[in-house]
C-alpha cells in the first residue's frame, strides 16, 4: 500500500467512525422514546439502514479515491 492510499484511508475512516456514532446516539434516542410498535419498527429499521449507507458509503468513497490515484 503506498504512503497515499494510507493517507486516503486514515481520512475517510474517522469520518465513517464519528458519522456512525453520531447516527446511532441520536436514532437511538428516538428509538428508545417510541412508543408504538409502528415507531420501534421503524427507526430500528432506520438505524440499521443508516449504519449500513455510512459503511457502504465509506467504502465507496475510499475505492472511487483509490482509483483516481492510480490513473
Amino acid at each position: 500500500m503506498s504512503g497515499i492510499q494510507l493517507l486516503i484511508t486514515l481520512c475517510v475512516f474517522p469520518l465513517m467512525l464519528f458519522t456512525g456514532i453520531y447516527l446511532y446516539r441520536r436514532i437511538n434516542a428516538w428509538l428508545l422514546a417510541a412508543e408504538t410498535w409502528l415507531g420501534i419498527i421503524s427507526l430500528g429499521l432506520l438505524l440499521f439502514l443508516s449504519i449500513a449507507a455510512t459503511l457502504s458509503g465509506g467504502l465507496l468513497l475510499m475505492a472511487w479515491l483509490f482509483q483516481i490515484h492510480q490513473q
